[in-house]
Order: C-alpha cells, then structure tokens, then sequence
C-alpha cells in the first residue's frame, strides 16, 4: 500500500505518458477506490469470517496490479489501479482482524507486531522503490511489489490453513 501510494503519480507519468498534474489528480480515483472497497469490506465483514476476507482482498490486488503494471492502454493501466485500490484497501484491516482470531491468545501481540510492522513499512517501502527506481526504472522496481503481493497471498493462506487446524483440533 504505501510503495503505491508514494509512487503511483510518477508511475503514471512516466510509464503512462501523462503529465504530473493528470497523474496527480489521477490519485483521488485511487483513494476513491480504497474508500470504496473499505466501505463494501465493512459491509462484508458482517458476513464472512476476516480470513476468507483477507484472502479476498489479496486476490483483488493480485488481479488488478499486472494491469496497473504492466498494460500498455492507459485506460486499461488506470482501470488496473482502482481495481488495485478497491482491494488494497482492506489488506491492513483485514489482516488486524485475523490475526487477533488466528492467536487470540497472543492478540496483543499480534496488534503491536502488525503496529509495528506497518510503521516500519510505511517509513521503508516508499523508500526503497524509490532507490531501486533510480536503479532499474520506477516499472521494474514495481515487480518487488508483485513479489511482496504473491508472499501476502501465501501466508495468509497459510495463516488461514494453521487456524483452520487448530479449530479442528480443538473440537475434537
């Protein structure tokens, strides 16, 4: 989340070929995404457990990013984005809620880690795209995120799986 969000406007400038003010403007739809696939998340999570939303959200991201990333029709890149939006826009919330149900004995824990975690994520990841951006170009630099997002996607799974076990163990 934060890696996009920092580099999103120059991403679109100069991968997309627009100018800084559309590729800057171009972010509201981004965070008009994220408000709205928080508020159907909201709505979701009164139905399906935070696991299975979790895995959900990933999933948007994951099939919305290669088109942000990698399509070369601009409508295609920005229909990409928002679809990259709408699911990101739940992984931070979603992942609190399961890993206080996967270790609830340890929920304090769990929330500190995820604190701390997101903090030193939010402080590095923009800037490590960035210094890698200055290397290899600000479009490869965005397949360490691809990368990041197929390991999300693995560990909440396994995540899902381990809790999944210990309930069954639990109720036998």
């Amino acid at each position: 989340e934060w890696a996009l969000l920092a580099w999103i406007p120059t991403f679109l400038h100069e991968v997309g070929g627009m100018t800084t003010t559309q590729a800057a403007t171009l972010m509201s739809v981004f965070f008009a995404a994220m408000l709205g696939g928080r508020l159907l998340g909201s709505v979701l999570s009164r139905r399906l457990n935070s696991g299975m939303l979790l895995l959900l959200a990933l999933g948007v991201t994951l099939v919305g990013f290669p088109f942000f990333w990698l399509a070369a029709w601009l409508p295609l890149r920005v229909l990409g984005m928002v679809i990259t939006g709408f699911g990101i826009a739940n992984q931070y919330p979603f992942s609190i809620a399961n890993a206080t149900h996967v270790a609830a004995r340890y929920a304090d824990a769990a929330n500190a880690r995820l604190a701390l975690t997101n903090g030193l994520a939010g402080l590095l990841a923009p800037f490590a795209l960035g210094a890698l951006a200055d290397s290899a170009g600000v479009q490869q630099s965005y397949a360490v995120v691809a990368g990041l997002l197929v390991i999300a996607v693995i560990m909440a799974y396994v995540a899902n799986r381990v809790a999944a076990s210990a309930v069954s163990v639990a109720a036998s």
